[in-house]
């Protein structure tokens, strides 16, 4: 069990060391249509994201997201027809997307002024840009504490391994001590086993004389035929 839990561990280690961050612009379906997003690849799992994000929006812009909460997990978080001061003076639908995507989560924040007006790079550079803020924003805020955390349950199971390590090598000392201690008395008793082994047969054979003197003499006093007065 401790091998397997250590081969995991090592694994897991290796995994997160191999992951990184990707903000950029990016392309995101939305009601069968690509429609422009700032674009995110992090290593969090979706959920911690979702929970993430939407804390996040509700503390720093009082924008409170629906799809992810009580019996509800949507891949696309909305809020619509808002007032989003921070990216726009005109009300506006606030979208993100968060997926998993091989061993990585996506996550695409976009939004529109209404059907098919769509934030972009080119049209709405200003309140593209400010959505790209808000998610570096995020970002700042929420994946520091993320690897923290990852580096402190690394650094904990590490801790409890090399714990293990260190008792099973002690363990071993002692079991070595033990088995030169035993292999030690094993020869004595050895010795001992050998010399009682001879003093039996010399007491068998010793046995043996003196039940036939015996015998021979218990015939010799058997042929006195003495008769009692």
């Amino acid at each position: 069990m401790k091998k397997i839990l250590t081969i995991s561990l090592l694994f897991c280690f290796q995994f997160l060391i191999a992951q990184t961050m990707q903000i950029g612009d990016g392309q995101v379906k939305h009601e069968k249509e690509m429609r422009p997003c700032i674009e995110v690849i992090l290593a969090p799992e979706p959920d911690k994201v979702k929970e993430a994000w939407e804390d996040f929006m509700k503390k720093e812009y009082d924008v409170k997201l629906k799809g992810y909460g009580f019996l509800t997990n949507k891949d696309v978080l909305s809020a619509e027809g808002i007032d989003f001061k921070a990216v726009s003076n005109k009300k506006m639908d606030f979208y993100t997307r968060i997926v998993k995507e091989e061993d990585m989560t996506k996550m695409c924040v976009y939004g529109s002024f209404g059907y098919d007006i769509f934030i972009n790079k080119n049209g709405y550079p200003l309140e593209y840009k400010h959505l790209e803020d808000i998610t570096k924003q995020f970002l700042n805020g929420f994946l520091p504490g993320y690897y923290t955390e990852q580096i402190q349950g690394i650094q904990s199971s590490l801790k409890d391994l090399n714990d293990d390590k260190g008792r099973m090598q002690n363990e071993m000392e002692d079991n070595r001590k033990e088995i030169e201690k035993l292999t030690a008395r094993n020869a004595e008793l050895t010795k001992e086993l050998n010399n009682k082994v001879k003093s039996i047969e010399e007491k068998a054979q010793i046995l043996k004389l003196r039940e036939e003197n015996w015998s021979e003499v218990r015939s010799q006093l058997s042929s006195f035929n003495l008769k009692k007065d």
